[in-house]
């Protein structure tokens, strides 16, 4: 072996390192991984490294006894070769001083013993899991009035060289592996980052052979997560838990997160696994069980609460309740908000895009369709009736109105509301009936009327022409064609008898109209004539009395009477008043068509 040779300056104090065959110099350095394993352990762990060896003159005798001044240095990379080691970097100095009766280091026949460290320690300025570290010695003599290392009584001889590498001692070498795995085979789980470079291998990777958990992490001792021997999550009921994505930076969109079960196996093929969410179940003795909220994210300023999506992409079908419930009961609410100053919409089914779709509400009793807290319409679960109100029955029924559109539009109509039986589709069958029917009464009640009314033909008009402001006219008239379009009840009256009150065709041809004419109050007899203009079809000529009312009704060309069992009586009693008032006419014994003819 190599050994360090120093010449004393108590001697000739030549300032020259010469080099000598040593037969024992001792270098016990712990390597890279033990001084790492070092730092790492328990606070009573000994930080030092021990070195030994011996000082000789240059003629090879060995130096006096005594308490010698010596520099130690560690470098990192370079060669060892010149003083200050060129191309390398100082880690570590430690100067041990004879400036006392204990200080410096004790030099006996040549031989030191010193633990480098005890006076500078090295914490975290050495990198020991590299190759490349030289250690320099220094030697300033054995003054003992030096209070800097290298200056005023004790110069330095210089860095003895060539400078020694650290090495590993046998055990050393053993120690930097575990079973035969080296550092680079393990992952630090103390705190810092812990850089793996390998690639297509795990950076962790166990094989559990036994029973027990893969992992288990505790808080305070108590379990805060586990992962079971099959891959099974726990999360430890110390606290509420979450899982959530680390926020983005300034300007960034935030990060998606999917949870996704197992895909099915290739070749023949497999179903894909289930997701299922669940709260958890409750314990002891008439508990609730736990709730699922599913949310979207918090808006900010005038942006938009998050949206939450079922089906939005793959599904074949949305089930939301229970479809085999053996027992009990269940409420499923859609968009409940019952909160003042809230708005909740709620849109179910395909929008106006969509190729096709339908939508189907079922249930197994009533279907019940409210708004503003109150039920409007009710489904039979029994028959094929819809109850329009509240409810199949209630102590204080509500009114209902079944109406078109309005018109928010000027000059523009509202929309129009046609009832309708069912069209016959094949054969020779009939179309369906439309029934319209007022209630049965009970007891000595009467059954509910069936009223025609709109909200354009919900007065009375007194005509302009043939009851002008409630009086009664002498001359034959036409009624306005305001009076027919506008009013569901026509008033006309004459001060004459034998007089003809025309009722002209309606502006707005449409079917269906209805319209009611009547005879004022002290009226005499007259003539209601329709359909009297060019092109109309049979004209129609009805005798009136005062108080007396007929209906007509617009098949969209012509006017036609409602027909009845009185209108032989109705004629009469208009030939006795005909002939009380002066008139006396011979009635003719026979119609033509529908014309009645008088005759003088």
């Amino acid at each position: 072996m190599n050994m360090w040779c120093h010449l004393p300056t108590g001697y000739i104090r030549r300032r020259v390192l010469l080099y000598a065959a040593i037969a024992s110099m001792i270098v016990a350095l712990i390597t890279t991984l033990i001084f790492a394993s070092a730092t790492q352990a328990a606070p009573s762990t000994n930080r030092t490294i021990s070195f030994q060896g011996r000082l000789q003159s240059a003629a090879g005798a060995v130096v006096p006894d005594g308490r010698y001044n010596m520099q130690f240095k560690i470098y990192q990379n370079g060669n060892g070769t010149a003083i200050g080691n060129p191309g390398g970097t100082v880690r570590w100095t430690e100067n041990h001083i004879n400036k006392n009766a204990n200080a410096g280091i004790v030099v006996k026949n040549g031989y030191f013993s010193v633990n480098l460290g005890s006076v500078n320690p090295f914490g975290s300025s050495v990198d020991w899991d590299q190759e490349n570290l030289w250690l320099s010695m220094n030697v300033a003599g054995s003054a003992n009035t030096c209070a800097t290392f290298g200056t005023g009584p004790c110069p330095a001889d210089g860095e003895m060289l060539p400078m020694k590498q650290i090495t590993a001692s046998p055990y050393a070498l053993n120690a930097g592996a575990l079973q035969g795995k080296t550092a680079d085979n393990f992952i630090q789980l103390g705190q810092g980052v812990q850089t793996d470079a390998s690639s297509n291998t795990s950076s962790i990777h166990l094989n559990k052979t036994g029973t027990g958990n893969l992992v288990q992490l505790q808080n305070a001792g108590a379990d805060v997560f586990s992962v079971s021997g099959s891959g099974d999550l726990t999360l430890g009921s110390n606290a509420n838990k979450s899982i959530s994505v680390a926020q983005a930076a300034d300007d960034a969109e935030g990060t998606e997160l999917t949870v996704k079960s197992g895909g099915g196996g290739q070749g023949a093929g497999s179903s894909g696994g289930s997701l299922m969410l669940q709260g958890g179940d409750a314990g002891g003795a008439n508990a609730d069980g736990g709730a699922i909220a599913i949310d979207g994210g918090n808006k900010t300023g005038n942006g938009t609460d998050g949206t939450i999506y079922i089906g939005s992409s793959n599904a074949s079908n949305i089930q939301i309740g229970n479809n085999s419930l053996a027992s009990g009961s269940q409420t499923i609410l859609i968009g409940d908000n019952n909160t003042s100053g809230g708005t909740t919409n709620v849109i179910v089914g395909n929008n106006g895009n969509a190729a096709s779709g339908s939508t189907t509400v079922q249930a197994k009793n009533t279907v019940d369709i409210a708004t503003n807290g109150t039920t409007r319409a009710t489904f039979s679960d029994t028959s094929n009736t819809v109850y329009f109100g509240n409810g199949v029955a209630a102590t204080a029924p509500n009114d209902f109105t079944i109406q078109g559109t309005d018109s928010s539009a000027t000059a523009i109509a509202g929309g129009s509301l046609s009832v309708q039986g069912g069209n016959a589709t094949t054969g020779n069958a009939n179309g369906g009936n439309v029934t319209i029917s007022g209630g049965a009464g009970s007891g000595t009640g009467a059954n509910g009327l069936v009223v025609l009314n709109t909200p354009t033909f919900s007065t009375v008009a007194n005509d302009a022409n043939c009851y002008t402001s409630g009086a009664t006219v002498a001359a034959n008239c036409t009624i306005t064609t305001n009076s027919v379009n506008n009013s569901a009840a026509i008033i006309v009256g004459f001060s004459a008898a034998s007089r003809v009150a025309t009722l002209p065709d309606p502006t707005i041809r449409t079917a269906g109209r209805v319209t009611y004419v009547s005879a004022a109050n002290g009226s005499l007899p007259f003539t209601l004539r329709a359909n009297a203009g060019a092109g109309d079809g049979v004209e129609q000529n009805i005798p009136m009395l005062q108080n007396i009312t007929t209906t007509l009704f617009w098949n969209g060309n012509d006017w036609t009477v409602a027909g009845g069992s009185g209108a032989s009586t109705l004629q009469n009693a208009y030939d006795n008043s005909q002939q009380a008032n002066g008139s006396a006419t011979t009635r003719c014994t026979k119609l033509i068509c529908s014309k009645t003819i008088f005759c003088k």
